[in-house]
């Protein structure tokens, strides 16, 4: 079986976008609930027996590879601004390139499926661009904890 390659086939073209998209916003509350969850299970949330919550405390982190460069902006405000709302540029860098992170960690994995779907060879992409791209976006690390993202808007915000 034939197929047209993806980038002439406006139809499958047109389901990348939509996949990619469906798949940053997955990513991003992925992101969100099970990096809250690793960051509960290290002991960075607390439960007081008077019902109030506590954050931090812990030095190490879990976060995904893709989310390293946003988190590493943030921490270079931290440094010369000290933790507080950021100020321009460094706020908008960080979220840019946490919304980019998501989309590219979207898009390594709607266009693995395309490529299963379109029976494209290799499925993995040439140097397995596809599979790395996924591991960066879907793959966790542990990090110093002020480089990763929940500490971000759990502890400091």
């Amino acid at each position: 079986m034939v197929t047209k390659p993806i980038a002439k086939n406006i139809g499958a073209r047109f389901a990348l976008v939509v996949l990619t998209l469906a798949l940053a916003f997955g990513h991003y509350f992925y992101n969100w609930y099970f990096g809250y969850r690793f960051f509960e299970s290290r002991g960075g949330v607390q439960k007081e027996p008077n019902g109030w919550t506590r954050f931090g405390g812990i030095d190490k982190a879990w976060t995904t590879p893709i989310y390293l460069p946003a988190c590493v902006v943030f921490e270079i405000r931290d440094k010369l601004h000290g933790p507080r709302p950021a100020p321009q540029p460094y706020g908008c860098i960080g979220i840019l390139l946490i919304f980019a992170g998501s989309l590219f960690a979207g898009f390594a994995v709607a266009s693995l499926i395309m490529a299963a779907v379109l029976h494209q060879r290799p499925i993995l992409g040439r140097y397995l661009w596809r599979l790395w791209l996924v591991l960066l976006g879907w793959s966790w690390v542990l990090v110093p904890v002020e480089l990763s993202w929940v500490y971000r808007w759990a502890v400091i915000y």
